[in-house]
């Protein structure tokens, strides 16, 4: 799902939205925030708290957590 977010902003070295610096996506903010609020509408939000919460398995709750910081970067108002 952070895929969803990450692609919205071509790098020449891909890498998570955790590791991005300011000047990595401040151009395509507009495209950032769409996809986060895309996400947004279709519910990720209570299911990443859910996984968060409730996963025993580490590597399940660490995506969730980048999924997160994707939907929650640049401080957008809407996630």
């Amino acid at each position: 799902m952070r895929k969803v977010v990450e692609q919205s902003v071509p790098l020449k070295l891909p890498k998570p939205a955790s590791e991005w610096d300011q000047e990595d996506w401040e151009k395509y903010t507009e495209e950032v925030e769409a996809k986060q609020n895309m996400l947004t509408k279709l519910g990720v939000i209570p299911l990443l708290c859910n996984l968060i919460a409730f996963e025993s398995k580490k590597a399940i709750k660490e995506e969730a957590f980048l999924v997160a910081i994707a939907c929650l970067l640049g401080g957008n108002l809407e996630t």
